[in-house]
């Protein structure tokens, strides 16, 4: 009840998908 899973940019809590960007393509 708290697996995380790092897939390259992705990050995949519980049943969220949530997607990490660089900071420098973040402006």
């Amino acid at each position: 009840t708290g697996e995380s899973q790092s897939i390259g940019m992705v990050v995949i809590r519980g049943n969220s998908i949530v997607i990490m960007e660089p900071m420098e393509r973040i402006q």
